[in-house]
């Protein structure tokens, strides 16, 4: 009896190591500004675009996997957290003049640091007042946010 739960142990725990082997963390960020002129307060709600892969590695034939589009206030507060619906096609990038095209409309993109996303994901409300409509605070989008956090404490400096 001993012995079969030993076993056991021992392919659950390489299970779960094969499991977490094939799962890539978030590690890169971008703050994105539309190019163009730009709608309402379109400066005010900026874009801050995490990846899995860097977008400068991303080929012309290949779609961006699994992009989270984080709609911020003034860099301050996250306002929306868009993780379903996001699509950044084949040919999106424009490396040379740092465009991507997100839904029709185009950006140019900036790199951001692994501390400045950090420091917005942990304190998603900001210190900014305003007013929300809806609240970042979906049980979800918490869920999602705390995995977004190990994702980037996890990576290097």
């Amino acid at each position: 009896m001993k012995t079969k739960l030993v076993v056991f142990l021992v392919v659950m725990a390489t299970a779960a190591i094969i499991c977490d082997a094939g799962t890539v963390p978030y590690q890169h960020a971008y703050y994105l500004s539309l190019k163009g002129p730009e709608d309402n307060c379109a400066d005010c709600y900026i874009p801050l675009l995490l990846t899995k892969e860097p977008i400068e590695s991303i080929n012309d034939v290949q779609p961006i996997k699994n992009p989270i589009l984080v709609i911020t206030y003034e860099r301050d507060s996250i306002w929306e957290v868009k993780n379903e619906g996001v699509s950044i096609g084949p040919g999106a990038i424009q490396l040379r003049e740092r465009i991507i095209n997100i839904d029709n409309r185009e950006y140019r993109f900036q790199a951001v640091g692994k501390n400045e996303v950090l420091k917005l994901l942990r304190k998603p409300d900001g210190s900014i007042p305003i007013h929300r409509l809806h609240l970042p605070g979906k049980v979800s989008q918490k869920r999602l946010i705390e995995s977004l956090i190990r994702d980037f404490e996890g990576q290097p400096q």
